[in-house]
């Protein structure tokens, strides 16, 4: 679509017009960033709970739940930068990636535990060793996303800070509005698995 401009008031010299995303991103930013806190908050209390788990089934409903909040993290912090390749950006993945391993590791144990399948059935006597070994490696897996949560906590609320010293005092009214609406939404569903 082309719009008329009067060649007069631009020069050469002058920026590129504005893309409507910039606009968008820099008028949702902050509750972009209180929701992706809010997610990152829930996920590591999410894992947390998890790992007081002895029911396999509450557990990997709590690790799939985990890795979906930290997808609404990563998507949030997506819709709130405009650098491709940013510190927050990639830990979340990693963390991500991480926790999906965790959720595949208890979806085998379930099917291990139940017997089902043939890898049940072919490992025969060999089943209680190979538990065994599941757990271990979920067990270190669990060990290695608390030290992620370490190492990105302070990232995250290194860049949090940054942030709120950019925003508006209607951009931090409306951030700490969305810190606290998205907590309770993801906590609700947290005690609604724990519940089940």
């Amino acid at each position: 679509m082309n719009f008329p401009t009067n060649n007069s008031d631009v020069s050469k010299s002058s920026a590129p017009p504005r893309l409507h995303r910039q606009t968008l991103v820099e008028v949702n930013i902050s509750v972009h960033t209180g929701r992706r806190n809010a997610a990152h908050e829930q996920a590591a209390a999410v894992l947390h709970a998890s790992t007081e788990q002895t029911r396999m089934d509450t557990k990997r409903e709590l690790a799939q739940f985990g890795k979906e909040l930290i997808d609404e993290a990563l998507l949030c912090t997506r819709r709130s930068l405009v650098e491709v390749d940013a510190p927050p950006l990639r830990y979340l993945q990693i963390l991500r990636d991480t926790i999906a391993a965790q959720e595949s590791l208890i979806a085998h144990e379930i099917e291990l535990t139940n017997g089902n399948g043939e890898l049940a059935a072919l490992l025969g006597d060999k089943l209680a060793r190979q538990l065994a070994a599941f757990n271990a490696v979920e067990t270190s897996n669990v060990n290695y996303i608390e030290e992620l949560f370490t190492f990105g906590i302070p990232l995250l609320d290194r860049d949090t800070k940054e942030r709120l010293a950019a925003f508006s005092e209607d951009d931090r009214r409306r951030y700490q509005i969305a810190v606290e609406e998205f907590k309770r939404c993801y906590a609700r569903r947290k005690n609604e698995i724990l519940a089940s």
